[in-house]
């Protein structure tokens, strides 16, 4: 399980999204499978490390 904060919720059946409070979405993301460590997830995870630095 990965879990994300960002300041959008992701559009993707890969993530499950709630917003705890306005503008910080918290994603959580099964990674079951090697080839699931993708382009995808890691532009994610660079977005959510630009978040957290700019909180």
């Amino acid at each position: 399980m990965l879990t994300l904060g960002l300041p959008m919720r992701l559009e993707s059946s890969r993530a499950a999204a709630v917003e705890p409070c306005p503008g910080r979405w918290t994603h959580h993301i099964v990674v079951s499978a090697p080839e699931q460590l993708d382009r995808e997830l890691f532009c994610w995870v660079e977005q959510a490390a630009e978040f957290s630095r700019e909180k």
